[in-house]
């Protein structure tokens, strides 16, 4: 098919930071994607984590940017979980198909594709309680991004259901992470394990649990969220939640031209949630107190 014959641009607006390891692999999917089909992303990088409470300006801009561009259709993996349905409303004039990756968007009509971080909750939650801990903390993500908010709301759904000692700690920019940490370790009674809601917050449960001299697992079972290259490389290695990025590309490539090719009319959104997968390493055993 070619673009002059069919009206088509042959490009896909995508907008993603990719300098964390998870983003990068979802923008590899798409890619991929695309490019088996002809297509070609053009990738604009959206607001810093920093710029989170903003407000969607930025967005605003870069997709009239990308509406300009005449994309037949975006891909977009927003900060926050805030977003209007009117931020969306030139794509929308134009009929162009918006696909969320990552983090969800319910005040929009935006399709999604992710991790079902509800069930990676649970599956954190479940796993921790069958090696016998019964004093737990969870290091949880922001609330303004689903990823976060879901992940915790499905950890506590197992664990406020079992008889333990629940502590929390709700980490919204990776500067205050340490004192997190510490905070959550300083807890009494001192939990025996905690769920980071990432890898990267639990280098810093890594890092506290060192400078009070606990051993891990010993002292302290640790599990993470995705599975990033450094999970394999701490010492103890880390037990975590697998995600697999690249699928998340790929599906929401897919979702995309089913939604170009007029095979989806949904009259509500669509969305594809990829079951994590538990990751057993070194940094989780069963409960010593």
């Amino acid at each position: 098919m070619h673009a002059l014959q069919s009206g088509k641009t042959q490009t896909v607006g995508v907008m993603i930071d990719p300098k964390s390891e998870y983003h990068a692999g979802v923008l590899a999917g798409i890619e991929e994607a695309l490019l088996a089909n002809d297509y070609l992303p053009i990738v604009v990088t959206g607001r810093e984590l920093s710029d989170a409470f903003q407000g969607p300006t930025n967005e605003l801009d870069l997709i009239h940017r990308l509406v300009e561009q005449r994309v037949d259709g975006i891909i977009i993996c927003p900060i926050e979980d805030e977003t209007p349905e009117a931020v969306f409303g030139e794509a929308r004039k134009h009929q162009l198909p918006v696909i969320c990756v990552d983090r969800q968007m319910p005040k929009t009509q935006a399709d999604f594709v992710g991790t079902d971080d509800l069930a990676g909750g649970r599956m954190a939650a479940e796993y921790l309680l069958k090696l016998g801990h019964r004093c737990v903390g969870h290091l949880a993500g922001p609330s303004y991004a689903s990823t976060g908010r879901l992940r915790r709301e499905g950890f506590e759904q197992v664990i406020c259901q079992a008889d333990v000692i629940y502590h929390l700690q709700e980490n919204k920019v990776f500067d205050d992470a340490i004192e997190q940490a510490q905070a959550l370790l300083q807890s009494t009674p001192r939990p025996t394990a905690i769920f980071a809601a990432s890898d990267i917050l639990a280098t810093y449960v890594y890092k506290a649990a060192y400078h009070m001299g606990l051993l891990i697992p010993n002292d302290l079972s640790i599990i993470g969220f995705a599975d990033l290259r450094l999970a394999d490389m701490l010492a103890p290695s880390l037990t975590t939640l697998r995600q697999d990025s690249e699928a998340v590309g790929q599906q929401a490539v897919a979702m995309m031209f089913a939604s170009i090719n007029g095979k989806s009319k949904p009259d509500r959104p669509q969305y594809i949630q990829l079951k994590p997968q538990l990751i057993e390493r070194e940094s989780t055993s069963a409960c010593h107190q």
